[in-house]
C-alpha cells in the first residue's frame, strides 16, 4: 500500500469518518470477501459505507455497501486523506455530512464500530428518512448489509 501515514485509529468530527484499528479493519469486510477479495478497510462512513485497499488492483475503493457497488478512488492513502475527503462536494455527497449531522444532533455523536442504520434498510425497500435512522453495531450492520446484498446479487 502506498502510503506515508494513515491516521490514528478512531472516530472523527462525531462519526463523519471512522478509522477503524487492525482488528476491525481486518472484521468489517469479512462478509464482503467474496465480493471484494482480501481488502482491507481504511476509513468508514457514519452509514457504514467503506474505503478500502484492494490488493488484488493495489488501489483504493469506495463501497456503497447498501448498493454492494465500488468504486475507484485512488493509488495512495495521502491522496484519499489530505485531497479526497477535504474536497466539499465529497463530503456533502459521498460522506453525506448534512445528514449525519443532523442525526449526530438526533441521536448522539457515533462512538468508535458504530454506525447509523436505516429501519428498514434501503436494500430492503427502506426510504432512509431521518426518522428511519438509529445507531448500530458496525461489524453486525457490514455483516447484515453483506448479506443480504450478495444475495441480491446472487439471484441476479
Amino acid at each position: 500500500m502506498q502510503a506515508d501515514f494513515l491516521p490514528q485509529p478512531g472516530v472523527y468530527n462525531g462519526g463523519l469518518l471512522f478509522i477503524p484499528d487492525q482488528f476491525t479493519s481486518s472484521q468489517v469486510l469479512a462478509g464482503w470477501q467474496p465480493l471484494l477479495g482480501d481488502a482491507i478497510a481504511l476509513a468508514i462512513t457514519a452509514f457504514g459505507d467503506i474505503f478500502f485497499w484492494s490488493p488484488r488492483f493495489e488501489a483504493i475503493f469506495f463501497l456503497e455497501s447498501q448498493k454492494g457497488a465500488s468504486t475507484f478512488v485512488a493509488r495512495d492513502t495521502n491522496f484519499l486523506f489530505d485531497n479526497f475527503l477535504i474536497i466539499p462536494d465529497v463530503r456533502e455527497n459521498v460522506l453525506r455530512e448534512s445528514i449525519v449531522m443532523r442525526l449526530i444532533d438526533n441521536l448522539g455523536a457515533l462512538d468508535a464500530n458504530e454506525c447509523f442504520i436505516a429501519e428498514p434498510m434501503p436494500v430492503l425497500g427502506g426510504d432512509g428518512s431521518i426518522n428511519s435512522y438509529s445507531r448500530c453495531s458496525l461489524l453486525v450492520h457490514s455483516s447484515l448489509v453483506a448479506m443480504v446484498v450478495l444475495d441480491s446479487l446472487r439471484r441476479g
